[in-house]
């Protein structure tokens, strides 16, 4: 699965968190989150057009994507 991980370069949607000694990580946002901040949209116009997305999680079987389009 190392090549589906990030490049130099590319954003990831992350959550921050602070541990008990105080340092920073982040983790992929789940699902929840993701959810939370954005809208479905369901377009049939948008069915089979190419369209420009991120990628917010990406799976052996497929990729989960967000773009500005719907």
């Amino acid at each position: 699965m190392k090549s589906l991980w990030p490049q130099p370069g590319d954003h990831l949607l992350v959550t921050l968190r602070i541990d008990r000694e105080n340092h920073m990580y982040g983790r992929l946002a789940s699902e929840s989150v993701v959810e939370n901040m954005f809208t479905p949209v369901h377009d049939d116009n948008l069915k089979n057009e190419v369209i420009e997305a991120k990628p917010y999680r990406v799976l052996r079987i497929g990729s989960f994507l967000l773009s500005e389009s719907g």
